[in-house]
């Protein structure tokens, strides 16, 4: 062992003893193999290997970043008074992993149907595995005859499952064997695999050579195996919100009561024909809250005390959840926003002025002036020019007041009182007259427009708390612990929940049904998840409604993932599924 340290340090590799009182506590080997990727060998004949095994299972140490090697025995078929110990090491302590029986054992793993059923409560749905159950050993059947004995025994019980990666090496005559070893649960046999021989050296001090007995496409069916669960049963759960309202999972006439667990609902299924699994899901109302002490109720509680192995829907990612659980996958995104009907123009502007740009105004009013100084000019040059038969002119009244009064007449579309002899003033007055019966026509058709039209006098979050909106939010338990998360992080949620929402005149929370009436009724803003909001919003609105509606988003969206127990054996298998 000393000279195994020696050899590992000299390649310039962190190796550590695994003995003595101290360095076998429960506590010391949690902190030196549980966060970090680790090689491990071990001896089988030591004393305390039995009990290493043993505390590797309970601490769920036999996973995807560790690497075990246990030797059935370490002389590799030499006679073992050959091998000599360093004078350093004390092979016999009686004291090693004395606190072994102190360790928690959790629930980790699948198990036979019968063993994973709640005896307190009946399972809610229930995924049966592929039926009749696909068969992969035809392909690589499993070599567990090949185990010896000492094997059989010493591995018994231990919980190697599909996501550890564990070789045992053994002597059988001349050779010696590599064989990978785990199993699909607790409740299902192990299977080994020999990935390795070497022939053992004549010479005592030799070293074997070995060699890899598997192909690439035997390669490939043994990760095909650990991803076969063998029918054993998970034990989940899923949320229904309105128990009441609850007809079948399968059911989508009404999709938006319990939307995200009917989303997930194929998934889930899809996951336990791929790897071969059933599972019995438990109803909950409740996605799981810390209650300011580390400890979760709801689903995630069930997962923080290893009651539950998945669950069968999706919930989105917490910092607050990440030691309890294990992501395996995202699948959907869920938004929440504000939804309100933007103000109308008339209400929030001069709508008389909106028609058309500053450019045309501009245009309109320099036109009007250059008809009204033709105007006076031809009417002055035709009184100063006129011959005597042309005295009884109407034009000979026309002063520069009456030129003033005809360039507003034609504006508002009315007439003149008289018509000019003169073709040149007649010409103005007509071209006058049809320039602003166009302009009018634009005028009026875009008064009636905007009339009809929202505003977009809100498009922030700052413009909302200017306006006189109230403001109310979804009764949901997330929608609540977002907004006191958001007053303790003093950040523009918190302004909206203080200045609009925690108030004596605002409704505060309110049903999905209650805020989108108030939407469409009364000047309000309801932030609410986007899915149930725009499905009772496409009940009741009418079309003309519709166009009024903006949202705003006041947090970012949450991505919903699939999740495990921590330090679940089917983590990996799942994600990849």
């Amino acid at each position: 062992d000393a000279a195994l340290v020696r050899l590992l340090s000299a390649a310039g590799l962190a190796a550590q003893l695994l003995r003595g009182r101290e360095h076998t506590r429960a506590r010391h080997v949690r902190a030196a193999l549980g966060h970090t990727a680790n090689a491990i060998i071990v001896d089988a004949a030591c004393p305390g290997a039995q009990r290493l095994l043993v505390l590797a299972t309970r601490l769920r140490l036999f996973h995807i970043a560790n690497t075990w090697i246990i030797f059935e025995d370490a002389a590799l078929g030499s006679n073992p008074a050959a091998t000599t110990a360093s004078d350093d090491v004390d092979l016999r302590r009686d004291d090693e992993f004395d606190d072994l029986d102190n360790v928690t054992v959790y629930r980790y793993g699948a198990q036979n149907r019968e063993d994973a059923v709640d005896p307190k409560e009946e399972a809610f749905l229930e995924v049966r595995p592929p039926m009749p159950p696909r068969a992969r050993s035809g392909l690589l059947a499993p070599q567990s005859d090949r185990l010896s004995a000492t094997a059989v025994q010493i591995l018994d019980g231990k919980g190697m499952f599909v996501d550890s990666h564990v070789l045992w090496i053994q002597t059988t005559g001349q050779q010696v064997e590599a064989l990978e070893v785990f199993r699909a649960c607790l409740a299902r046999p192990l299977q080994a695999y020999v990935v390795a021989v070497a022939d053992l050296p004549d010479d005592p001090g030799g070293v074997p050579q070995w060699r890899w007995t598997m192909g690439g496409e035997e390669e490939a069916l043994l990760r095909e195996r650990r991803t076969d669960l063998q029918g054993a049963t998970l034990r989940g759960s899923t949320i229904i919100k309105y128990p009441e309202e609850y007809t079948d999972i399968e059911d989508n006439n009404l999709r938006k009561n319990d939307l995200y667990p009917k989303m997930n609902w194929p998934v889930t299924q899809n996951l336990a024909y791929s790897l071969n699994f059933g599972m019995l899901i438990y109803k909950r109302d409740n996605y799981g809250w810390d209650d300011g002490h580390g400890v979760f109720d709801g689903m995630i509680g069930e997962m923080q005390r290893h009651e539950h192995d998945m669950l069968a829907t999706a919930v989105f990612i917490r910092p607050d959840r990440l030691p309890h659980i294990d992501l395996v996958a995202e699948t959907f995104d869920m938004r929440t926003a504000v939804l309100f009907r933007q103000p109308s123009k008339s209400s929030v502007s001069n709508v008389y002025v909106l028609p058309f740009s500053p450019g045309v105004w501009r245009a309109t009013g320099a036109v009007s002036l250059l008809a009204l100084l033709l105007l006076v000019v031809q009417t002055q040059w035709w009184r100063s020019h006129r011959s005597s038969e042309q005295s009884d002119d109407p034009a000979d009244h026309i002063e520069v007041g009456d030129c003033v009064t005809f360039i507003v007449g034609a504006l508002s579309q009315q007439g003149f009182y008289c018509t000019p002899i003169m073709v040149s003033a007649r010409i103005t007055i007509i071209t006058t007259f049809i320039a602003n019966l166009f302009l009018f026509t634009s005028f009026s058709g875009s008064i009636v427009a905007i009339i009809q039209s929202p505003s977009t006098a809100i498009r922030s979050v700052q413009d909302l708390m200017q306006s006189e909106m109230k403001v109310g939010v979804q009764e949901l338990p997330f929608q609540h612990v977002w907004f006191q998360e958001a007053v303790a992080e003093h950040d523009v949620a918190s302004d909206v929940f203080n200045s609009k929402i925690n108030t004596e005149d605002s409704p505060g929370f309110l049903t999905t049904k209650e805020g989108i009436k108030k939407v469409r009724f009364e000047r309000f803003a309801f932030q609410v998840e986007t899915n149930e909001g725009y499905r009772e919003i496409l009940d009741t609105f009418t079309e003309p409604e519709k166009c009024d509606l903006s949202e705003l988003e006041l947090f970012p969206a949450a991505p919903m993932v699939f999740c495990t127990s921590e330090k679940s054996p089917y983590r990996e298998a799942l994600s990849r599924a």
